[in-house]
């Protein structure tokens, strides 16, 4: 499953993805970052806010779908294409990876 590792200020916490966007924010919150859920990109390095937000694949099937998503992605739009992926049929799951692995899928939009 893909996870996404989220560091607020020194503050760590990794969230497997799809996750509630509630306990996220519930996290950015007790560690002092106001700005809303919805704005948080990708980026691995340090950030003007102070939020790192970094995926990370435990699957060759989450490379894949890692491979998706820009460092401009927002964590909201992961998180969704997660959401759908994982609750597709295995079979499905495999059929797409062999698509994105052949090239016939190369961002979250397609």
């Amino acid at each position: 499953m893909l996870k996404v590792l989220i560091d607020c200020g020194g503050h760590t916490a990794i969230f497997d993805l799809p996750h509630n966007q509630l306990e996220v924010s519930d996290y950015l919150l007790s560690a002092g970052f106001w700005n809303p859920y919805a704005d948080l990109v990708l980026n691995e390095a340090d950030t003007p806010d102070g939020v790192q937000v970094k995926l990370i694949a435990e699957t060759s099937i989450d490379n894949y779908l890692q491979s998706l998503f820009t460092e401009e992605a927002k964590l909201s739009t992961v998180n969704t294409v997660c959401d759908l992926f994982y609750r597709l049929p295995t079979e499905q799951q495999i059929d797409l990876t062999h698509s994105m692995a052949d090239g016939h899928i190369n961002d979250e939009k397609d």
